[in-house]
């Protein structure tokens, strides 16, 4: 009697955790699948186990501020303000900066906050579980979103999640194209920026007005 009760707690407590268990394969392919986005950093270098990492989760800071804190070196207001779906996973799972794997954790609304929001995937040059210490980074906002696991027991939901053209990058830029010999041909890759690599306002314009001292020194 007591085997039975056992086994049948084991089997409900194994059926409420897969109700918390979205599936979500995110990667840099092409629609048609015969091609991927590469991935690479500043330098235009493809991205590899060895010097990156890539992270999918939710923002609660808009795009315009991510972008803004982003310039002025503010890494960890960003990470902050981030959310992440499962841990940071190696960009290289295809060929260096080409990625296709499944993310695995709980979406259910009285978890977390994750279901319905956009996916945010962001990318860094450093082999640190977050981006924080990073000196380049890429984030883009995806049209995907998470799904809302179930409450009760059922089938955990699963959803695809891409970085591909035309996703909205809000830190990084579309550089050189790369082959990845698929089929497609060469495609776009998304290239790393370097953080903090505007200057602040303030700084600007001091810098401003001390040329324009010079300046009116030098006409005197």
């Amino acid at each position: 009697m007591h085997n039975h009760l056992l086994f049948g707690l084991a089997a409900l407590w194994l059926s409420v955790a897969s109700a918390g268990a979205a599936t979500i394969t995110i990667d840099n392919l092409n629609a048609a699948g015969d091609g991927a986005f590469g991935l690479a950093d500043n330098s235009g270098t493809l991205l590899t186990t060895a010097t990156g990492r890539v992270i999918i989760g939710r923002m609660t800071m808009s795009d315009a501020s991510i972008t803004n804190h982003f310039n002025l070196g503010n890494i960890a207001d960003i990470w902050a303000a981030f959310q992440p779906f499962d841990t940071a996973f190696n960009p290289d799972s295809l060929a260096p900066g080409a990625f296709q794997l499944d993310r695995i954790a709980d979406t259910r609304a009285s978890h977390n906050a994750l279901g319905g929001n956009a996916i945010y995937v962001w990318a860094w040059n450093n082999t640190s579980a977050t981006p924080v210490s990073a000196t380049q980074g890429l984030i883009a906002h995806l049209s995907d979103v998470f799904p809302t696991d179930p409450e009760l027991p059922g089938s955990p939901l699963t959803a695809v999640a891409h970085l591909r053209s035309p996703a909205a990058l809000v830190v990084g830029a579309v550089g050189t194209s790369y082959d990845y010999n698929l089929g497609s041909g060469p495609l776009p890759t998304y290239q790393l920026s370097v953080a903090g690599a505007a200057p602040e306002p303030s700084r600007a314009a001091l810098a401003l007005i001390g040329a324009c001292f010079v300046f009116f020194r030098r006409r005197r």
